[in-house]
C-alpha cells in the first residue's frame, strides 16, 4: 500500500502521504494526511480513545459505505467497551478519518485557537472508524523482578501513559498492586491516580492570578481533562511550588500514576528526594500498621526509567536514571546513568544487585584492611617501646602490606553477586562505611590477634617446640637465633589470611538469628575461582619465604620446623572459631542498640513536633511582621513578632537554661540532658532528664497556643494545605501531652515551676 504510487507525497519530501502531524503527550493523538485516487485527500487519525471521541461526529457503519451521526448513546456504549478493554489490561486505540476536497485555505498545520492542548483545526469533525485492544503480555521475568525489589526494599511505582484502568488491570497483573492494597478489586485511596489529580493536589494554586485554561483533574470521570482553573504558584525560577506536606500523605501509598505526563514524573522524583517523612515515626508506625508500608529510616533514593527525550529532566534529577537502550532516544541515553541494553526491567534488579555487591565488596576489603592496620601499628608501637624497634622487620611489613593492599583486595572484591542481597533493605545515604558488624569484626579480630601476638611476643618461649630463645629483633646489629621472630611474624601472617575467610561476609544480625548459613564462612568460597587461587598462591608464598628466604627475610635460616608450622596455623585457624563469639557478640548486643535507636528516633520526633508547634505559632501571629530581637548571645539580629513572643513565653515558663545552637546529629544519646530542636535551631538545657526537658517543652508549647487562641496540637487531626502555603493544624505531636497540663504563663519568676 506503501509502495502505491497514488499515495505519494507529489513535492517527494514524504515517503508516504503529503502531510503528518505527529503524536504529542497533550494531544493524545496522531494523524497522516493522503491523496485519494479520484482526487482530494484523506485525514487517517489514531489515538487515545477519549480524545479521538472527542473530535467525532460520525460513526462509520458496519459495512463502511455509510455514515451516522455519533449519538450519546453510541458514545456511552463506546466507553463502556473501552473500559471492558482496559480492565483485561489492554491498550486501546480508536481510528478515525475525515476527508478533504482540497487543501484547506489556512493550510494543513493551522492550530485551533481554542484548545491548549495544540490540536490542529483539521483533526476536528471525523468519523469514527471503530477501536482495538492491544494486549501487551508481560514479561515472565517482571513478576519475579519486581517480587526481588520488595524484598530488597525497593517500593516499584508505575507512572504510564495508560488509562487509569489499564494501568492498574496491569500492576495487579505483575505484582506492583498487592492484593492488600485492594478493596472490592479496586485500589484503596491513594494508591492508583491519574497525573492530573496527582498534580492538582501536590501543587499550590496561586489564586490571586485570573483562571486560564489547563489540564484539570476530572472528578465525575476520575480522568484529566481541560477546563479553566486558577494557574499554580510558581517560585522565582518559574517552576511549580511543591506541597511536601500533602505529597507526604500521597507518596508512601501511591503505586499507579496514570496518564501521566514527564513533568508529573519530575515532580514525584523531586518530592520522595526532598521528603522528610521517616523522621515521623507515627506516622510511619501507622502505615506498617495498617497497609504493610515500611517506610525507609532515612532520605529515599529514587531511580527512574525512561525512553523519550522528554524524560531526560527525570533521569536526570533522580539519585539513578535508566535508559532504554534500544528504544530510547539519544537524549534519554545521555540523561541516563545506566543504560538497559536488553530494555528488560529484571536487568535493574541485576543493576540493583550489582551495585550492592560492588559496595559489600568496598566494605569487606576496607574491614580486612583497617583490621591488619590496628594490629601492625599496635605490636609496632609496643615492640619500640619495649625493645627499642619494631617486632616486624620493614621487607616483613611489605609483604604484609602487599597481602593487605593487592593480593586481599583482588580476592574480596571479586566475589560474585548472590541472591540474598536483595533479602535485605538497604543502606540508605546516611549509613557511615564502616557499620556496627564491621566495627565488631574489626575490634574482635584485633583484639584476638593482639592478644595472640603479645603472648608470642613477652610469654616464656619455652611453651614453644624446639628449642626457641627469647631474642630483640634481628637485624644487622644484633645477631643470633631469630626463631622467636619467625614464629611471630608466621603466625602474624597466618592469622591474616585466615581472617580473609571471615572477611568474605558482611553478616546481619537479623540472617545470624535466622539461618546457620551466616555462622558458615566457607558457604560459596568455592565459587568464586579468584579467592581460591589468591588465598592458595598467598600460603604458597608465605612458606616459600619462610622457608627459603630467611636470609633477606631476616628469619631463622632454614625455616621453622613442622611443629613450629603447627603452632602458626592453629593460631590462623583459630581465627575462625574466634568469628563465632563475635558473631554471639553482636546478636547479644542487638536488643541495646535497638532499645538505643528507638529512644533516639523518639527524641527527634519530639523535637520535630515541638518545631512544627512554634512554626503553627509564628503563621497564627502574622509571621510577616518583623521585629528586632537581641539574642541571649548579644547578636543583633531581625526577628518574627511570633517568634520574639514565643521567645518571651518561653522565658517566662522556664527559669534555669541558656539558648545555644547546636546541629542535630543522627541520634541522641539516652543518657544526655538537652533536647534538640532541629538543625541549627535554638534549645534549651534544662536541669533533669531528657524525658522531663521534653515534656516541658510541650506545657509550654501549649501555653503558647492558648495565648494565641489556638486549638491544642494533640487534639489537631492531620489535613490539607491546599490552599495556603502556611496551613495552621496540618501535623499532629507524636505522645503528646493535652491542655490540661499545660502551664500558666508568668512575669513573676517566684511562681514559676522549676
Amino acid at each position: 500500500f506503501r509502495s502505491d504510487k497514488r499515495f505519494a507525497d507529489p513535492d517527494g519530501k514524504l515517503d508516504w502521504g503529503v502531510f503528518t502531524i505527529p503524536f504529542s503527550s497533550s494531544r493524545k493523538k496522531m494523524s497522516w494526511i493522503v491523496p485519494k485516487p479520484d482526487g482530494g485527500f484523506r485525514l487517517f487519525a489514531k489515538g487515545a480513545p477519549s480524545y479521538i471521541f472527542d473530535t467525532c461526529t460520525r460513526v462509520a457503519s458496519a459495512d463502511g459505505t455509510s455514515s451516522t451521526e455519533l449519538s450519546q448513546q453510541v458514545r456511552q456504549d463506546l466507553n463502556a467497551t473501552v473500559g471492558a478493554f482496559q480492565d483485561e489490561a489492554m491498550r486501546t486505540i480508536a481510528l478515525a478519518y475525515r476527508d478533504f476536497d482540497s487543501v484547506p485555505d489556512n493550510g494543513w498545520d493551522a492550530k485551533d485557537p481554542t484548545s491548549d492542548s495544540g490540536s490542529f483545526l483539521v483533526e476536528a469533525e471525523l468519523t469514527l472508524l471503530g477501536m482495538v485492544g492491544i494486549e501487551d503480555p508481560l514479561r515472565p521475568s517482571v513478576i519475579q523482578a519486581i517480587k526481588q525489589c520488595n524484598s530488597a526494599g525497593v517500593d516499584v511505582r508505575m507512572c504510564t501513559g495508560d488509562a487509569l484502568a489499564t494501568a492498574i488491570a496491569i500492576s495487579k497483573q505483575c505484582g506492583i498492586l498487592r492484593p492488600r492494597d485492594l478493596v472490592d478489586g479496586r485500589p484503596k485511596p491513594n494508591f492508583a491516580m491519574t497525573g492530573a489529580e496527582f498534580d492538582e493536589r501536590v501543587h499550590f494554586l496561586d489564586e490571586s492570578k485570573p483562571k486560564l485554561k489547563r489540564r484539570v483533574f476530572d472528578k465525575a470521570s476520575n480522568d484529566a481533562g481541560e477546563g479553566l482553573a486558577y494557574p499554580f504558584l510558581c517560585d522565582e525560577n518559574g517552576n511549580r511550588v511543591l506541597n511536601q506536606r500533602e505529597f507526604d500523605v500521597i507518596w508512601p501509598k501511591l503505586r499507579v500514576l496514570a496518564r501521566c505526563q514527564p513533568e508529573d514524573k519530575l515532580t514525584l522524583v523531586n518530592g520522595l528526594r526532598n521528603s522528610k517523612l521517616f523522621k515521623d515515626t507515627a506516622t510511619c508506625a501507622k502505615l506498617d500498621q495498617e497497609h504493610g508500608i515500611k517506610i525507609f529510616p532515612d532520605y529515599q533514593v529514587v531511580a527512574v526509567t525512561g525512553d523519550g527525550t522528554n524524560d531526560a529532566p527525570a533521569l536526570r534529577s533522580a539519585d539513578v536514571g535508566f535508559a532504554m537502550g534500544i528504544v530510547g532516544t539519544d537524549i534519554a541515553k545521555q540523561a541516563c546513568d545506566i543504560m538497559l541494553l536488553d530494555d528488560n526491567f529484571a536487568s535493574i534488579v541485576a543493576a540493583a544487585k550489582w551495585g550492592r555487591n560492588v559496595y559489600d565488596s568496598i566494605s569487606k576489603f576496607v574491614q580486612f584492611q583497617l583490621t591488619i592496620n590496628i594490629v601492625a601499628i599496635t605490636i609496632a608501637v609496643i615492640g619500640s617501646f619495649a625493645f627499642g624497634s619494631s617486632p616486624l622487620s620493614t621487607l616483613q611489613m611489605l609483604w604484609v602490606n602487599m597481602i593487605m593492599d593487592s593480593l586481599a583486595s583482588i580476592a574480596l572484591a571479586t566475589e560474585p553477586p548472590v541472591d540474598e542481597l536483595l533479602e535485605r533493605p538497604p543502606y540508605g545515604k546516611r549509613r557511615p562505611i564502616i557499620s556496627r558488624v564491621m566495627l565488631f569484626n574489626m575490634c574482635g579480630h584485633a583484639l584476638y590477634q593482639l592478644t595472640a601476638l603479645l603472648v608470642i611476643l613477652f610469654a616464656d618461649p619455652s611453651w614453644m617446640p624446639g628449642n626457641v630463645q627469647k631474642f630483640p629483633p634481628s637485624d644487622e646489629s644484633t645477631p643470633g637465633d631469630p626463631t622467636h621472630w619467625s614464629i611471630l611474624f608466621n603466625s602474624f601472617v597466618q592469622m591474616q589470611l585466615f581472617n580473609q575467610f571471615n572477611s568474605r561476609k558482611l553478616q546481619t544480625v537479623e540472617r545470624l538469628k535466622s539461618t546457620w548459613g551466616e555462622w558458615n564462612v566457607f558457604i560459596g568460597a568455592t565459587k568464586n575461582k579468584v579467592f581460591v587461587v589468591v588465598m592458595v598462591c598467598e600460603f604458597l608464598l608465605q612458606a616459600l619465604i619462610v622457608q627459603f628466604a630467611g636470609a633477606a627475610f631476616r628469619l631463622v635460616p632454614g625455616g621453622l620446623s613442622g611443629a613450629q608450622w603447627g603452632v602458626c596455623l592453629g593460631f590462623g585457624v583459630f581465627s575462625l572459631v574466634w568469628q563465632f563469639p563475635v558473631n554471639a557478640a553482636l546478636v547479644a548486643t542487638d536488643g541495646y542498640f535497638i532499645r538505643r535507636e528507638k529512644m533516639s528516633r523518639v527524641a527527634i520526633a519530639s523535637a520535630n513536633a515541638l518545631e512544627a508547634s512554634e512554626r503553627d505559632l509564628e503563621a497564627a501571629a502574622g509571621a510577616s511582621e518583623k521585629a528586632d530581637r537581641v539574642s541571649p548571645l548579644g547578636i543583633h539580629s531581625p526577628r518574627t513578632k511570633a517568634r520574639a513572643r514565643w521567645d518571651l513565653i518561653r522565658t517566662d515558663v522556664t527559669t534555669t537554661g541558656k539558648y545555644k545552637r547546636s546541629s542535630l546529629g543522627d541520634s541522641v544519646d539516652s543518657d544526655d540532658t538537652w533536647l534538640a530542636r532541629g538543625q541549627s535551631r535554638p534549645f534549651r538545657d534544662y536541669v533533669g532528664s531528657k524525658e522531663e526537658s521534653i515534656r516541658m517543652e510541650r506545657q509550654i508549647s501549649e501555653t503558647g497556643r492558648e495565648m494565641l487562641g489556638l486549638t491544642p496540637r494533640s487534639s489537631v487531626g492531620c489535613g490539607s494545605a491546599q490552599g495556603s502555603a502556611r496551613s495552621v493544624g496540618a501535623g499532629a505531636v507524636a505522645n503528646g501531652a493535652g491542655s490540661s497540663r499545660s502551664l500558666a504563663a508568668t512575669k513573676d519568676p517566684a511562681a514559676q515551676d522549676p
